[in-house]
């Protein structure tokens, strides 16, 4: 066992799987992760049918990543927002501006990512 600040094989792995824990309770608790993890699905088999380069590739992978990546965070947010509503016995309202702005980041790297995928996808489809 490494004690904390120490690196080793052993603290590496634990990182991984505490990693792989947080996005396999994301997935099982999160409609929208679920949703962006397929959508994520279907834009890497339209980019196979459609024979992207290595460049359109990259922006792909990117966005799909940054887009899942910023709802991770959002999650995250959600329920420090809960821990810290109940724990101090507020209302809703209290935490309701950082859930708010959680939610806006997902939305514009969305939006974002959406815009990079028309801008790739529409000429090879028309």
């Amino acid at each position: 066992m490494t004690k904390k600040g120490q690196v080793g094989p052993f603290s590496l792995f634990k990182s991984f799987r505490a990693a792989a824990a947080g996005l396999g309770q994301t997935l099982r608790t999160e409609q929208n992760m679920r949703f962006h993890l397929l959508a994520t699905v279907i834009i890497l088999a339209c980019g196979w049918w459609v024979q992207l380069s290595p460049v359109e590739w990259s922006l792909i992978i990117l966005c799909c990543v940054a887009v899942m990546g910023v709802e991770l965070l959002n999650t995250a947010i959600e329920y420090l927002c809960d821990i810290v509503r109940d724990k101090m016995r507020l209302n809703y309202q209290a935490t309701k501006i950082p859930r708010d702005m959680a939610a806006a980041a997902v939305l514009i790297v969305s939006m974002g990512a959406a815009a990079v995928g028309l801008i790739i996808f529409l000429p090879k489809f028309f």
